[in-house]
């Protein structure tokens, strides 16, 4: 029996080119255009959808399909947007075919009242390479694996309607052409995994790319690297040849997670060394003898991560004492504490990055202690990047918005907390740690020697809906 072959992530240049071709196909579908959808597939092309009897088969049919499509969104007055995410483009042993996974949802909007999710759904494409299409790729067969019914969420009027693909009815001409979110899948088993999921906030976990090497034979401090973007931040840092002292108030998650980092990166030529120890950035002398154990380690600290804090939940009207203070005392007082300690051994040309949220300038129900919190965070940064750069350092921030965390994780539990965040978010899905790495190391690095007193929004734009 042949043994069938893996599929792994394309080139960059091929991922942008198949995104800008799902882009103009959403636009197709969204005005109407039936002919130029049609034609998006190859001519004995296939649509395939739980939805519908049998199988769309042919150029001819799928442009009647298309047609109808529209005709019936013209009778009703219903505007549905089709956005495609979470795009994973996946090239096999053949160079001239991908198959190509993606998330869609629908959303209705009823002329002059409230949106609504109406679907999930998810498609398996094979594409084969045509030099006479405008993108050089068409559709041979699209099968949708997942067409369900959405959870019943209102959404606001007026809003862009989200994620989605063609099943009930098509949209208003519309000028706009969203880009669908592109990747490259880098493990040979990803094709595997991704068909097994299909869940509507599957997030994009696959390594930067970047390379800053001004950065290799530096030193970093990460706290709250145990788990997390902390973690992540550690690794990241140690493939450029960065040397990290990770700190977590869990002593035993902190040795794990370092112990698994050093094995996850000791085939990376120039690979830094990752240690990990034990602090609580609520203790400012902690946090102290955490900058002197770096010291004493690796003779110097250049970089630090203000990375540790929570996320509590609870009514404005019932925030207890002991959850403000424990709130403040983590996530403000211990972001203080440790740039204390970085710029008490810190020379000129050094950087320290904390982590803020876009909570500081978005109101989350249930979340109070935590938007003041990072509210506070991000002055805080302005006010010590005016003062410490009198002794040469840098300081900023990154506010991410909707990043798949264990602290964010009820959002995937929760079909309606999914739905709400999706739709407020303009890239429409969740962000991964590793999307935040890229901004991270732009700080840090050289390329951001003039950036200080700066708080990088990393939200996909939920911050302005």
């Amino acid at each position: 029996m042949a043994t069938q072959q893996p599929f792994g992530g394309v080139d960059q240049m091929t991922a942008v080119v198949v995104a800008a071709a799902y882009a103009r196909q959403s636009r197709l579908i969204d005005s109407g255009e039936a002919r130029g959808w049609a034609a998006t597939f190859t001519a004995d092309g296939v649509f395939d959808s739980p939805s519908y009897p049998e199988p769309v088969i042919g150029t001819e049919a799928l442009e009647r399909f298309a047609r109808e499509y529209a005709d019936r969104a013209r009778a009703t007055g219903v505007v549905m947007r089709h956005v495609v995410s979470n795009l994973e483009a996946l090239a096999g042993p053949d160079p001239a075919r991908l198959m190509v996974l993606g998330y869609l949802q629908i959303v209705a909007t009823p002329r002059g009242k409230d949106s609504r999710l109406v679907r999930f759904t998810t498609i398996e494409d094979d594409l084969v390479r045509d030099e006479r299409a405008p993108s050089g790729w068409l559709i041979a067969r699209r099968v949708v694996r997942r067409d369900d019914a959405g959870p019943e969420v209102v959404l606001r009027v007026g809003h862009r309607p989200a994620l989605s693909f063609p099943n009930h009815t098509t949209a208003a001409p519309e000028d706009q052409e969203i880009a669908p979110h592109m990747s490259t899948v880098t493990s040979p088993a990803a094709r595997s995994a991704l068909n097994g999921s299909d869940h509507p906030g599957r997030v994009q976990g696959a390594p930067m790319e970047v390379v800053h090497p001004d950065l290799a034979g530096k030193v970093a401090v990460v706290t709250g690297a145990g788990r997390g973007m902390g973690a992540r931040f550690a690794a990241a840092l140690g493939r450029r040849g960065v040397h990290v002292v990770g700190a977590d108030i869990d002593s035993e998650l902190m040795s794990g997670t370092a112990s698994a980092l050093a094995e996850e990166i000791e085939q990376v030529a120039g690979a830094g060394e990752i240690v990990g120890t034990t602090v609580d950035v609520r203790d400012r002398e902690a946090q102290q003898r955490l900058a002197e154990l770096a010291v004493q380690r690796f003779g110097q600290i250049d970089l630090w991560i203000n990375n540790a804090g929570i996320f509590p939940e609870a009514p404005a009207a019932d925030i207890p004492v002991s959850q403000m203070q424990a709130t403040l005392s983590i996530n403000v007082e211990g972001v203080l504490y440790g740039a204390q300690a970085a710029a008490s051994v810190m020379k000129p040309g050094s950087a320290i990055v904390n982590m803020a949220s876009v909570a500081a300038v978005r109101v989350r129900r249930g979340r109070a202690a935590y938007c003041s919190s990072k509210a506070a965070v991000a002055h805080l940064t302005e006010c010590l990047a005016v003062e410490f750069g009198d002794l040469g350092i840098r300081v900023n921030a990154i506010a991410p918005g909707f990043v798949d965390t264990e602290m964010t994780r009820w959002v995937q539990d929760d079909p309606e907390a999914l739905a709400r965040a999706l739709d407020s978010v303009p890239l429409h899905r969740l962000g991964s740690p590793e999307e935040i790495v890229g901004p991270m190391l732009f700080l840090l690095s050289e390329s951001a020697r003039y950036v200080t007193g700066h708080i990088l929004a990393v939200d996909a734009g939920s911050r302005h809906v």
